[in-house]
């Protein structure tokens, strides 16, 4: 359904074909409506490159990564339209200690290296319900 707007003055008005009660509020909902869905769509994606960018160098320490994305998600204002989940990866490793070439009777230590995931995904239950008219979302 299509409507054209006809501005006259200060004041805007709807021509519409629909035949019925259209008392004028209806399409300042519909557009109220219209406009946080668009604005919730920008939020998503700054909010999504701010977690890409987080993504690509997580660091070592976990704590500190979910200090950074709950920065970002209630800086954008995003918190319950988008999941995140840490994965943490721990790996053994030897490395050998001194200069030269390995060998059975040579020593060696163990190292623990940690490796951290960020993933993220919209949350399709949020996203499937429309904003109410008049809430900020």
């Amino acid at each position: 359904m299509k409507f054209l707007w006809a501005v006259s003055g200060s004041t805007r008005r709807a021509k519409s074909g629909i035949i019925g009660q259209n008392d004028g509020w209806s399409f300042a909902r519909d557009a109220l409506a219209q406009r946080q869905i668009k604005g919730l769509e920008k939020r998503l994606l700054r909010a999504e490159l701010a977690l890409s960018q987080v993504a690509t160098q997580p660091g070592q320490d976990a704590s500190a990564l979910q200090e950074k994305v709950d920065e970002i998600l209630k800086r954008h204002r995003v918190a319950e339209y988008l999941l995140s989940t840490i994965n943490k990866k721990i790996s053994y490793g030897q490395v050998y200690e001194g200069p030269g070439r390995p060998s059975p009777s040579r020593r060696s230590r163990r190292v623990r290296q940690t490796t951290l995931t960020l993933t993220y995904q919209r949350c399709p239950e949020a996203m499937a319900t429309p904003p109410q008219a008049g809430r900020f979302v």
